[in-house]
């Protein structure tokens, strides 16, 4: 009778730790599933964040090149109207020389 009894025992308990070891290996699946969903959606999240950034860099590269361009044309500009400066500077000194060489020789006369 004590045998049957312990048998029982030992059966119960066998049977407990296979209830046991399924429930861990249930958590352990689930575990394992929401770590893959998260892995997933986190793999999703940097490919999103990755082609927004891509697509900053390219806008900001566009405004640096189109701010280079501007400043190039801008410098040309400024090239271009000290050059018209240096010109008229040196109209407005002939004339001026030539105006005195001619009132000196109506001086002179």
């Amino acid at each position: 009778r004590q045998a049957q009894a312990l048998h029982e025992s030992v059966t119960g308990l066998q049977s407990l730790v296979s209830m046991v070891q399924e429930e861990i290996f249930n958590e352990r699946a689930e575990r394992d599933r929401q770590i893959v969903e998260l892995a997933h959606a986190l793999r999703e999240e940097v490919s999103s964040q990755g082609s927004l950034l891509s697509a900053d860099i390219d806008g900001l590269r566009r405004e640096l090149h189109e701010a280079i361009a501007d400043k190039a044309m801008e410098a040309e500009v400024c090239s271009k109207l000290l050059e018209l400066q240096r010109s008229m500077q040196k109209d407005v000194a002939d004339r001026l020389a030539a105006a005195a060489l001619e009132q000196g020789g109506k001086l002179i006369k």
